[in-house]
């Protein structure tokens, strides 16, 4: 094609030509500017950073975006809301140039009329800007709320075995998930609500921008100095991209290492019982000065490389693009000055212009390094999404697994017995540690579980209460559900306790939502287990609540939501009692919830004995729970009708099972302890009398030598 043709084709489809250059410069100054990783790599603890598909990542985005109905709606309204606030910034560039032109030509009528308008457009232009901030907060809050919920349904699910804590846990994927249904989901709800208004606003400024420079020269080559400077921007983006780090890994990183250091931090406030009796602080001190240390130099890199990157984008962006912008807003002026004589009427219209496409080209540019920047938060995003979404698959792999009350090796019956046919007893991770558990028992027969530590007694609760599967081709019989009474309750050494109040920690796991139990009935219960106080410590701290705002004349709103019974003030009962109280609140909930099984696992360690009695002959004689108890007191055994028996030899276990006398178990208990103590009383012996005849040697052989001396010195003499 003719240069003449060319230009003549030019100019009937200037307009469109130079919009779509517009749209094409600016797509390739976003995809250049922060498509890359950047040439250094951050070192990272793990093999490698995790990968995550576009596809799956614009799914996730997708999903959580119309997860509810108003977001789609707010998102809608926030766009409305940007348009309108881009169209009020042109007119407002616009009236600038003006208000500064009448300045100049001290048109004082003009430039006041200019100025109330300028004023009125700042009423709609206010509202709309707290608007858009008021949607961005909003649309965050709707998207934290519906990730929080969907997270935490299948964290701790309703429906199923209740064992996805457990086994989450219990996983080599997952090691913080406290965090990442708080922190990382707050971050990715701020990351995803802004990012919209990051993009779109930066985006629309720069297409509007361009657009009202080419229309307010069309004679002149404003608009295709536009496209040049486009041009720059391009390149001085890619330039750009040569320092910019990989934020997405970066993020990860950072939260990996913020996440040590809290977990590290966690473990000390939770055991510092433990630390302060062993006098252990400097080694833990050790562990997090290491933990922040790493944390603080990871850091440091991340700022320096922060640093390189601020200044490069803020010479480019802010003086490079400025400097061009100038030129081109000036070029215009000096060219038609030599060719027209200089008047009034030039230097208002030239100081208008000026000072029009000025406000628009910074404006322009200042957008273009927002879009630019935006890639750190779109690569911030993508790091949210990963976690997330790892968490999530975690939890979906978990829930969807074969529970073991779903399991084959599961059979139900309906004469309450309890059976374990060949059962192996292996951990989720493999290791067997019987080959095999057989035995049974019915309702009333009351089972006592001893042997060593580690011999696998806490295994065989674990397979009881479905933490861990039955595996092939162990059968597992255990009795219906009953809609009255829980087929198992399980106690541990050590009880959970929630923050909340003393009716809460009776009835739980129960919701005291639909309790019908009354006040004395929970006092009963506590009187059986000599915790009477707690409720009578409960009505004081009431009543003197009661006192302290009736004084302080405080409103009846205030007092209204004050407890009415002592047994709902709400207290932070793990800190509050020691470790006998909890083991007799626990039994308080044993008494409540009357199941047909009870499991108790070293549950009265730190009751007292007589106690004890009480509590195990209330359970068992009053609310008829058979009781499957491992407890190291003899003064139980009498409650016990069958024995199980862990046996450790050569690293293997076995075990025994039988009817149980403990009347001649515990006579067999007293004449092995005699046999023990005789035994250990003629080891004594026999080491003392060792030692009398090696001392009676010893004196021989001296005495012997000592006669040998007198003989030699007579033969001297």
């Amino acid at each position: 094609m003719k240069p003449g043709r060319l230009l003549k084709h030019y100019r009937n489809h200037r307009d469109l030509i130079l919009r779509s250059s517009y749209v094409i410069v600016l797509a390739l100054s976003v995809v250049e500017g922060g498509g890359g990783n950047g040439k250094k790599k951050v070192k990272s603890s793990s093999a490698a950073t995790p990968k995550l598909s576009w596809k799956k990542y614009l799914q996730f985005i997708k999903e959580t975006i119309f997860m509810d109905r108003k977001t789609p709606i707010l998102l809608g309204s926030q766009v409305l809301l940007l348009i309108t606030r881009a169209v009020i910034s042109l007119k407002i560039a616009s009236l600038d140039g003006k208000l500064v032109a009448n300045l100049v030509s001290s048109k004082f009528n003009k430039f006041l009329k200019l100025l109330v308008l300028w004023m009125v457009i700042g009423i709609p232009a206010s509202f709309i800007n707290s608007s858009l901030n008021f949607l961005q907060h909003y649309i965050k809050l709707i998207i934290r709320n519906n990730l929080t919920n969907k997270l935490i349904n299948k964290y701790l699910p309703v429906s199923g075995d209740n064992t996805t804590i457990y086994k989450l846990m219990n996983s080599a994927q997952i090691h913080d998930p406290n965090q990442r249904v708080t922190t990382n989901i707050e971050q990715l709800s701020d990351s995803l609500a802004k990012i919209f208004p990051q993009l779109l606003k930066p985006s629309l400024d720069v297409l509007l921008c361009a657009y009202q420079l080419s229309k307010t020269a069309p004679n002149s080559n404003t608009a295709e100095g536009v496209l040049i400077l486009g041009l720059v921007v391009h390149f001085t983006t890619l330039l750009l991209k040569k320092f910019q780090p990989n934020f997405t890994r970066l993020s990860i990183k950072s939260n990996d290492l913020e996440n040590n250091f809290h977990i590290y931090h966690s473990k000390v406030i939770e055991n510092n019982e433990q630390l302060a009796l062993s006098k252990s602080y400097n080694l833990e001190l050790n562990v997090l000065d290491k933990a922040f240390f790493e944390l603080a130099l990871f850091k440091r890199l991340e700022f320096r490389r922060f640093a390189v990157y601020d200044t490069m984008m803020t010479f480019i962006v802010k003086y490079t693009w400025g400097a061009a912008g100038l030129l081109l807003c000036s070029l215009p002026i000096f060219v038609q000055s030599q060719f027209k004589e200089i008047n009034d009427h030039l230097i208002n219209e030239f100081t208008s212009s000026f000072i029009t496409n000025r406000r628009l080209l910074l404006t322009g540019s200042d957008s273009l390094g927002k879009i630019i920047q935006s890639k750190k938060n779109l690569q911030n995003l993508r790091g949210y999404v990963m976690k997330t979404l790892e968490f999530e698959e975690e939890l979906n792999e978990i829930n969807a697994s074969q529970t073991v009350v779903k399991s084959e090796n599961i059979t139900y019956n309906d004469t309450e017995e309890i059976i374990f046919d060949n059962v192996p007893l292996v951990t989720p991770s493999g290791q067997t540690l019987v080959q095999n558990l057989s035995f049974h028992i019915k309702k009333g027969d009351h089972l006592l579980i001893i042997g060593p530590n580690g011999a696998g007694k806490s295994s065989f609760f674990r397979i009881l209460g479905g933490l861990w599967p039955v595996v092939p081709p162990g059968k597992l019989g255990i009795p219906n559900e009953d809609p009255v009474r829980k087929n198992f309750f399980y106690l541990p050494q050590k009880p959970y306790f929630t923050i909340g109040t003393l009716k809460e920690q009776i009835v739980y796991p129960d919701s005291v939502e639909g309790c019908e139990v009354t006040d004395d009935e929970l006092y009963k219960l506590l009187e059986l287990t000599k915790l009477e106080y707690l409720a009578t410590d409960c009505e004081e701290l009431l009543q003197h609540d009661i006192d302290t705002l009736t004084a302080d004349h405080g409103k009846p709103d205030e007092l209204r939501q004050l407890p009415m019974s002592p047994f709902d003030y709400v207290r932070n009962w793990s800190d509050l009692l020691s470790i006998g109280e909890q083991q007799r609140l626990a039994l308080c909930r044993l008494y409540y919830q009357r199941p047909k099984f009870a499991i108790l696992d070293e549950c009265t360690s730190s009751i007292s004995a007589d106690l004890e009695q009480d509590c195990y002959k209330y359970a068992i004689e009053e609310l008829g729970i058979t009781v499957l108890s491992v407890c190291h007191r003899t003064t139980l055994w009498r409650f016990h009708s069958h024995l199980l028996q862990f046996k450790v030899r050569d690293n293997i276990t076995t075990t025994s099972f039988h009817k149980f006398s403990p009347e001649e178990r515990l006579l067999k208990h007293e004449e092995l302890v005699l046999l023990d103590s005789k035994l250990a009383e003629k080891q004594e012996l026999e080491q003392r009398l060792k030692f009398l005849e090696q001392s009676t040697k010893s004196r021989a052989r001296n005495r012997s030598i000592l006669y040998i001396s007198d003989d030699e010195d007579e033969e001297i003499d």
